[in-house]
């Protein structure tokens, strides 16, 4: 994957129908274990809730309950959410505080999915995209020319160290990196072969 959307700061959003709160949370997760936990926490927090409707997509594994509610009423409803906003690495609850009434299948799931629309509205979201990290020796002599290469290529360097040669590291989005190593490598006649050091997400910048 060398790009998604996901949540980079936690949405918050509280809902009443017929003096049923609906109060719905969001936020980043990296694994099935951590949404989980984030669950648990809500459960934990509103001892007084009668429901606890999740949904989550966490790389390829897809999740959602009802948590006793009338099937399909809660679970699908925020899990399309997640989906109509293209979403990724994500955990949305919907916490439901009984006011008394009955809403229906249909009350249900408007209320469900308009608590987990507007905490998605609250939280700030934005692409991320793969990068790669590259570590290169070169002699000073070098240094200007490829200093040129790699940023005319899409490259940014990330740091220099001037001993008795220079050791500099640089990164470029993932969908590149060949590009960029690949001018490194002819500037020097196939002398210098970056090496990869990691790759890491970071968020998009606009172009």
């Amino acid at each position: 994957m060398e790009k998604f959307r996901t949540v980079k700061k936690a949405g918050h959003a509280e809902l009443t129908e017929k003096k049923s709160v609906f109060i719905g949370d969001i936020a980043h997760v990296e694994s099935e274990e951590e949404a989980k936990a984030f669950v648990e926490e809500k459960r934990k927090a509103y001892r007084d809730a009668r429901h606890v409707v999740f949904a989550y997509i966490v790389g390829n594994t897809m999740r959602y309950s009802d948590d006793g509610e009338p099937q399909g009423t809660g679970g699908p409803p925020v899990l399309d959410v997640i989906k109509k906003n293209g979403l990724t690495g994500v955990v949305l609850t919907v916490v439901r505080i009984f006011g008394g009434i009955l809403l229906g299948a249909g009350g249900l799931t408007r209320a469900y999915s308009g608590a987990a629309a507007a905490a998605c509205a609250a939280a700030e979201c934005a692409f991320f995209e793969e990068y790669e990290e590259y570590a290169l020796e070169i002699d000073y002599t070098e240094y200007q020319k490829l200093l040129y290469e790699i940023t005319q290529a899409g490259g940014k360097i990330t740091s220099t160290d001037f001993s008795n040669n220079v050791s500099l590291c640089f990164s470029s989005p993932a969908r590149i990196a060949g590009r960029v190593c690949a001018k490194i490598t002819a500037a020097t006649n196939g002398k210098r072969t970056p090496a990869l050091v990691r790759k890491y997400f970071d968020e998009e910048k606009l172009k």
